[in-house]
């Protein structure tokens, strides 16, 4: 997803642990229309080491971690899900700012 933009409300899948980060980073910025530049540092809302490490790559023999993580930022929800999707909405008033989920 790397110089591309996803549409608001559009599921992005990241490529790998690497690339989650910006995945996010760009999902994000795209919700909010932004440029990635203009968002908050990821790491003040969640380990983003952590988070990569968690989500092997997709399709990867190593994949051993199923379920989803979800975190805020400011007024905005992130779920990573297992197999590296990415989706970002807009939070109203009522919100919890993390939540894990293991299938």
């Amino acid at each position: 997803m790397i110089g591309t933009t996803p549409e608001p409300n559009e599921n992005v899948v990241a490529d790998g642990p690497d690339s989650l980060v910006v995945t996010i980073s760009e999902k994000l910025a795209a919700e909010r229309g932004v440029s990635p530049r203009e968002l908050p540092a990821l790491n003040d809302y969640v380990n983003v080491d952590a988070l990569a490490s968690l989500f092997n790559s997709p399709g990867s023999a190593h994949l051993t971690t199923s379920g989803r993580v979800r975190f805020q930022v400011e007024h905005n929800e992130i779920q990573v899900d297992h197999d590296g999707t990415v989706s970002v909405r807009t939070l109203g008033a009522e919100s919890s700012p993390v939540e894990t989920v293991q299938d």
